[in-house]
């Protein structure tokens, strides 16, 4: 959908197709919507493991698909208009996330944008959600003064100021974000190169 929003815009150059790499892709579920919906999408993807990468094989050139972790396994010379990051954040700490955020950024073509889609946003509207987030504060601080690397057992959960926060420190653009309506909530951010 954004895709194709941003080749009707102009944003994504029409006279080719438009290069995109999927960063997270799993089983590529995800994947082959997209291409169902733009099958002309040059399309790459990116999972740090080979599991469950049978069925993407049939989607995607062997040529165009990496693995390891990012953006280490990439192609230093591919130049990709959008790059998503699909539910991958939470597992990346807030220093590690901002310098991937960094690399990735370098491997968008002009105008390119990066979307994150996170499945743990910390929602801090509810009294749950603050309690949640003074907790992590509180585990955060208990775990530095124990030497303890700052790590939640479940990741890391973060609001939108902090994503926001974190896409500008990566050096992004234009940053825009809001919740899918697709029966999850999904949260998503995206920024320009």
């Amino acid at each position: 959908d954004i895709v194709t929003r941003e080749r009707e815009s102009g944003e994504i150059p029409a006279d080719g197709p438009a290069r995109v790499l999927s960063i997270g892709s799993g089983v590529g579920y995800m994947e082959k919507l997209l291409l169902e919906e733009l099958p002309d999408v040059e399309l790459h993807v990116n999972e740090p493991s080979t599991v469950g990468m049978r069925w993407l094989r049939r989607l995607i050139p062997a040529e165009r698909i990496y693995i390891g972790l990012p953006p280490a396994c990439l192609p230093p010379d591919v130049r990709y208009d959008v790059i998503y990051l699909s539910a991958v954040d939470y597992g990346i700490p807030t220093r590690e996330l901002v310098h991937v955020l960094e690399e990735l950024r370098s491997q968008l073509a002009p105008g390119g944008e990066l979307i994150c889609l996170s499945a743990s946003l910390l929602e801090e509207d509810s009294f749950i959600g603050s309690f949640v987030n003074a907790i992590k504060i509180l585990i955060r601080a208990v775990l530095h003064c124990l030497g303890i690397r700052r790590q939640q057992f479940w990741g890391w959960r973060r609001t939108r100021q902090e994503y926001r926060r974190i896409f500008a420190l990566a050096g992004f653009s234009a940053i825009e974000d809001g919740i899918l309506d697709d029966g999850f909530e999904t949260y998503w951010i995206r920024g320009r190169q």
